[in-house]
Formats: C-alpha cells, sequence, structure tokens
C-alpha cells in the first residue's frame, strides 16, 4: 500500500449526465420562503475531501415533487434570473461549467457541519452518480467565485454556590448574592481531550473562499474561535489563513474513471462515524491530515461498484519554541475502498507519521536527545446507509506508537492531535503524559442513526416532515504502553443517545445523554451529561438551528480530598480537567495547571468546583 504513487478518490460517473438547470424568476420578497431543496447522500471521499455537511438535514430525493430539480451548473444561462439550487435561489453568473471541488471544512477545535457542495460541484449531485465531482463538460476557461462558511455562536452561563458541601467556588464578600454566575467550568469543553462532548461545545467561525472553473479550483480558508468582540482577543485562538491548496480535476477520456489532485495546504478525513461528518463523536477513528504536501484520489466504477485508491504525503510543521516537545513531521498515507451504490462502503486505512528532527538550540534538557518517532495507525471501517435498515457505523483501529513525543500534529485521532504537541496529543490523553510516547491504542467507534419516517418510507424520506429520529454512538479504547505501568491496560469508553422528535416546520424537542469514563483504574473520574434542549427552525430542511438547552453533570466525585496531594493517586480520584484547557479561561486554566513539569497528575482540588448545572443558547448556520 506504500508503494501507491498518487492518492483517491474522485468517484465515477456511471449515471447519465444532470439535467439542464431550470431558471425562474422569482420576486425578491418571496425568495425567503422558497424552501431549499434536500441534498443526496455523501460517499467516502466526498466526506473527506469536502468535509461534514449539516447534520440535521437528512437527505433529498430528486424524484419528490416538492423539491426543486436544477442539478445541472449554470452552463448558457445567464440572463439574469434566479436559478433553484440546493441552497435556495441564487443569482444566476455568466460563467459555464462549474464542476470542480467544492469548499472543504476544517475544524481544529470543534467540529461543526458545513455546506459540502456549491457551483463548482453541481454539475455531479444526482443520488445515482458516483461522483461529486470531477472533470465534468470540457471547460470554457472561463472562472468564477464560490464563498461557504459556518458559525456556531453559543451563549453559556452557569451558576453555583460561593461555599458548598464539596469545596469552595469563591469567596462572597458584602453585596454579593451567595451564587456565582459565571461561564462554566466543565470538563468536557475541550475538544483535544478524551473527555471531550458535544453538550456544552465553545463558539467556532469559518470562511472558505474559492475561485475556479470546471478543472482547477483555489482555495482559502479562514478559522478562529473566542470571538474577540463578545470577549477580548486571544491570538492563540485566531487561526488566521488556516489553508490554502489547489485542486485538479481534470476531464478524463475514460467514463469509468474520476481523478481528482490536491496540492497545498489542507486536511482529508478519515473514519468519521456520522451519516454527513464526524458523528456525534466529533472525532476521527483513523486521523484528519494537517500537512502542506499532496493527495491524489483515482475513483474506478465497474457497474454497480467502485473501486476507490488513494495516496499522500506531507509534512507538518510544529510551535518550535521550547515546551512544544514536538518536531518536524513527514506524513504518509494510503487507503482503500469497495462500495456498492451509495448504501454500503468498506474501506481500509493506513496512515504512518514519523519524526527525526535534531535537536533544536536550546531545546529544554527534558526535550532533548529525542529518538526517531513513529506513529502508525491502520484499520478497517464498514458503513451502511441503506434505506429502511438506516445509517451504521462500525470502525476499528490498530496505532502504534514507538518514542511519539517527537510527533507533531499531522495526524489528529481520537481526539489527540498528534502525539507530543504540547498536552493535546495521544501523549497526554492516553499514555498518562510520559516523556517517551511508545504503546499501543485498540480503539472501536459505531453509531447507529435510524428514525420513525426512515422505516416507514425509507429512501424516499429525507427530513421533510415531522419525525423521530434517534442516535445512538460510542467509543471504547484500550490502551498497552511497557513505559508508564499507570496507563498500562487502561480501559476507556464514551456512550451516549440522542433524540430529537421535530414536531412542526419550527420547532423540535431534544433530549441527549453522555457517559464518559476516562480512566479505569479511576471509577471516580467518570461523569455522566443529561441535556433536554429545544430546537428552533424555519423550516424542516434549512441551513440555521437555534437551540434552547439545560444540561445537568452527574459526577461519580466532583471534588477530590483536601488534603490530597499533587501528583499523588488520591488527587485523581474525582473528575479531571483536560490535560490542556481550552485558552483562555477554559476549566483547569490556572498557572499551577500550566506547570508542565508537574505532568497531567495535577490535583483538581486546586481548582473551582466543576459546575453541575449549565444553560446554553446556541446558534448555528452553514452555507
Amino acid at each position: 500500500m506504500a508503494t501507491i504513487t498518487s492518492s483517491i478518490i474522485a468517484l465515477l460517473a456511471a449515471a447519465p449526465e444532470a439535467p439542464e438547470p431550470v431558471t425562474v424568476t422569482v420576486p425578491t420578497a418571496a425568495i425567503g420562503s422558497i424552501r431549499t431543496p434536500p441534498q443526496p447522500a455523501m460517499t467516502a471521499f466526498e466526506r473527506q475531501t469536502l468535509g461534514p455537511a449539516d447534520p440535521e438535514a437528512e437527505p433529498g430525493d430528486p424524484a419528490d415533487p416538492a423539491v426543486p430539480t436544477s442539478y445541472g451548473s449554470p452552463g448558457d444561462e445567464d440572463e439574469g434570473g434566479l436559478q433553484i439550487d440546493r441552497y435556495g435561489p441564487l443569482k444566476i453568473v455568466s460563467m459555464k461549467n462549474m464542476a470542480g471541488l467544492p469548499v472543504p471544512t476544517s475544524l481544529p477545535t470543534a467540529f461543526p457541519p458545513a455546506p459540502r457542495r456549491g457551483l463548482f460541484a453541481d454539475t455531479f449531485v444526482r443520488r445515482n452518480r458516483l461522483s461529486a465531482r470531477g472533470g465534468g463538460p470540457t471547460p470554457t476557461g472561463e472562472w468564477g467565485f464560490d464563498f461557504h462558511g459556518y458559525l456556531r455562536a453559543p451563549f453559556r452561563l452557569a451558576a453555583a454556590p460561593r461555599i458548598t458541601d464539596q469545596g469552595v467556588m469563591g469567596a462572597q464578600t458584602d453585596g454579593q448574592s451567595r451564587y456565582s454566575v459565571h461561564a462554566p467550568n466543565v470538563p468536557d469543553e475541550q475538544y483535544l481531550s478524551y473527555q471531550y462532548t458535544q453538550h456544552n461545545a465553545r463558539d467556532w467561525a469559518e470562511l472558505y473562499l474559492a475561485y475556479g472553473n470546471g478543472v482547477t479550483t483555489g482555495v482559502v480558508s479562514i478559522q478562529g474561535f473566542n470571538f474577540s468582540d463578545a470577549s477580548w482577543k486571544e491570538i492563540g485562538t485566531q487561526f488566521g489563513i488556516a489553508q490554502a491548496y489547489v485542486s485538479i480535476a481534470p476531464k478524463l477520456k475514460a467514463r469509468w474513471a474520476r481523478f481528482l489532485w490536491k496540492v497545498g495546504s489542507f486536511d482529508n478525513r478519515y473514519g468519521a462515524s456520522g451519516r454527513y461528518d464526524a458523528g456525534d463523536l466529533e472525532t476521527y477513528l483513523f486521523g484528519r491530515t494537517h500537512a502542506m504536501g499532496e493527495a491524489a484520489a483515482l475513483d474506478i466504477l465497474i457497474k454497480k461498484f467502485a473501486i476507490t485508491l488513494e495516496h499522500g504525503i506531507g509534512g507538518t510543521r510544529p510551535n518550535p519554541e521550547d515546551a512544544n516537545q514536538a518536531r518536524f513531521t513527514f506524513l504518509h498515507h494510503a487507503h482503500i475502498g469497495f462500495r456498492y451504490q451509495n448504501k454500503l462502503e468498506f474501506n481500509v486505512h493506513w496512515l504512518n507519521a514519523f519524526a527525526d528532527e535534531a535537536d533544536r538550540i536550546n531545546t529544554l534538557p527534558r526535550n532533548a536527545g529525542a529518538a526517531r518517532g513513529k506513529q502508525h495507525v491502520v484499520g478497517p471501517e464498514l458503513r451502511i446507509d441503506w434505506g429502511r435498515l438506516g445509517f451504521w457505523y462500525l470502525g476499528f483501529s490498530y496505532m502504534k506508537l514507538e518514542n511519539a513525543q517527537a510527533v507533531s500534529r499531522a495526524i489528529e485521532v481520537i481526539h489527540g492531535q498528534g502525539t507530543g504537541q504540547y498536552s493535546i496529543g495521544i501523549n497526554a490523553n492516553y499514555l498518562g503524559g510520559e516523556n517517551v510516547g511508545t504503546g499501543e491504542i485498540f480503539s472501536v467507534i459505531g453509531q447507529v442513526e435510524q428514525s420513525i419516517q426512515k422505516i416507514r418510507k425509507g429512501s424516499k424520506w429525507y427530513g421533510q416532515g415531522p419525525d423521530l429520529t434517534a442516535k445512538v454512538y460510542f467509543m471504547l479504547n484500550k490502551v498497552r504502553t511497557p513505559i508508564n505501568p499507570d496507563a498500562d491496560g487502561d480501559f476507556k469508553y464514551k456512550v451516549g443517545v440522542d433524540l430529537l422528535y421535530t414536531a412542526l416546520p419550527y420547532f423540535g424537542l431534544g433530549l441527549r445523554f453522555t457517559q464518559v469514563s476516562p480512566d479505569s483504574d479511576y471509577v471516580e473520574q467518570r461523569f455522566s451529561v443529561l441535556s433536554p434542549r429545544l430546537v428552533f427552525r424555519t423550516n424542516f430542511i434549512t441551513h440555521e438551528t437555534i437551540e434552547v438547552q439545560y444540561s445537568r453533570y452527574f459526577y461519580n466525585q466532583r471534588t477530590c480530598s483536601p488534603d490530597a496531594q499533587r501528583g499523588t493517586p488520591e488527587a485523581r480520584r474525582c473528575v479531571q480537567p483536560p490535560p490542556a484547557f481550552v485558552p483562555p479561561e477554559g476549566w483547569g486554566g490556572t498557572p499551577e495547571a500550566q506547570d508542565m513539569q508537574a505532568g497531567p497528575l495535577r490535583a483538581a482540588v486546586q481548582l473551582p468546583a466543576p459546575d453541575e448545572n449549565v444553560i446554553l443558547m446556541k446558534i448555528s448556520m452553514w452555507w
């Protein structure tokens, strides 16, 4: 597999050509009332190249009479009217044959949904096509601009007694109430931590600017969180220009093949457990790549089956400051997949990252002399999305680490960026923070999605009316390491369920429950979250969602004994903050908690007690 010289996919088109667009003239006042058409299901290559789609919207049925049927590109239809596409009415621009690559998403600290298609891909959006991109008609040389984005803006609030029977929240002064009203202190808000859940995720925004024609497309992304107008500017949370790359999808004479080549700074995603995105666990079983390099994809169609081949290489430059153990890392990955229509998919993934850089000048003594570090991830996954059967995902990965404290964030996998990347890597999250980074991790991720109407109507149902939807998700991890006896043999798990009853086009009721067990040796660290919520939208299928939610946290042990000493087992017999707090003021963000010399065995007794009650109001939207 390692000898494959160019990487994957861009599936094949076995169905007839997409129909001509339907152009209509719509009064401006009526634009907002036009329903957004549903979107067809994504293939594996779409998921890793284009990114997640709206997790609330079900795929559409182009045959449904209520759905506008314009799936072609603008072509010669440039009379100045409005074209109806999946996102509603669009102004027709003077360009032709806009096939090519739509905008992906990149989510370093959260994984919000985002649109997966735009004008650059609308030639191949019909359900019976196995590809959502690729050459298309012969390009005319005309170029066009496309713009996508996503925002998530949560207002989060917690209130707790200043003095409790489980520890002191803070001193009460004259004129203050006995309750402290503050930003939540919760153990599950850091995405780059095993304890992460979707219950109270932080803010996030990303913009994707694309310019291209039917063959070549350039994309630039801008990303960040901790919106400065409502807080303050924290440099570490504003990522600026995070990605920039060019994709090339040449027009091939062979109708049974599609080829795509991406070059630049971009990410590919492998092991996403959701139907359209990273799933309710919001992580990747095999990895999301962070590298400057290239990836190529080839898709071969054989009647109703497709074979996918993919290969890529790249490099990742870590922050060179002394506190970071990670070094320059080389990435190499290869993949093969088999697909039956868009209903059943089986893939095998292999990713390899290694670091062999010499010590930097003024390297800290504890980081000096690092041996060649290696990180390998390999495994299969099975994905079924078949009518009344609903959606099923199951995957297994094996990760082998050898002196991997030097491996940077080239592979983001199971909530860890690289291995020795500060305290957000596999080393801190799984191996106990020991300074070598050697061990093995066995992981299983599964997710099932089903609804009442899906069982009744099968593929004809895409979320166009009232329904009760259920999701069940889990992640299991077994750790082996000969270096750290305290982490050797650890068993970790996360399991949860999410219910959503969509009663009206503009209103729904939801309930989410998740239990997290970060360390089998310390059951006191286990906690659960129960979150009922109200959901508001403008239609059953739309781009925006407003949620009002209450979360109740249940801790096996909320605080450690006041007599516990830092670095001792007693200091771990309570719920722990993440190995790295969320900047700028996430739970665990105290000077002592940031003391790298203390390692991960810091005592939670030095921190405010985690909150039990949290209120959230969140708006999210993609375009």
